[in-house]
Parts: C-alpha cells; sequence; structure tokens
C-alpha cells in the first residue's frame, strides 16, 4: 500500500507512549494493518476516511480480516 500515509499500527504507535505494545495490542494492530490494507485496496480511502466501527470487538471475537472488510464495505455502502 504507498498511499504516503503511515499504516495503522504506525500511525497508533507514533501517539501512544508505550514503547512496545503487548502481544495482543501487537496482533491487533497487524489485523488493523491488513484490513487497511484490503480496504485501500478496494476503495482507495483510509480507515480514517471511513466511519468508526466496532473494531476490537471484532477482532476480539476472531473475525478474519476479510470478513471485517465484507462488514466495512456493507456498512458503508453508499458512502465508498
Amino acid at each position: 500500500m504507498n498511499t504516503g500515509t503511515q499504516t495503522y499500527r504506525e500511525n497508533f504507535l507514533s501517539h501512544t507512549s508505550e514503547s512496545k505494545p503487548d502481544k495482543m495490542s501487537l496482533e491487533f494492530l497487524v489485523w488493523m494493518d491488513e484490513v487497511e490494507k484490503k480496504i485501500f485496496e478496494k476503495t482507495q480511502m483510509m480507515l480514517l476516511d471511513l466511519p468508526d466501527e466496532n473494531y476490537i470487538v471484532h477482532f476480539e471475537k476472531k473475525m478474519s480480516a476479510d470478513d471485517m472488510v465484507k462488514l466495512i464495505l456493507s456498512n458503508n455502502y453508499g458512502f465508498v
């Protein structure tokens, strides 16, 4: 994803005081990067440009990145 902007993970880490995220946080950030990459490929939009979703809830319920992308696109039909 060559968008000229930071990945979700880079953006999060640049705005937190944590020097190193715990394993759960890192897994979530990797998942979010995957979701964002796929959304960008389909819409040419970053997640921050779209309405908020309950990402952490879906991640904790073990939703795949592909299923999250489908949900985002479905919830934002007409917006993207």
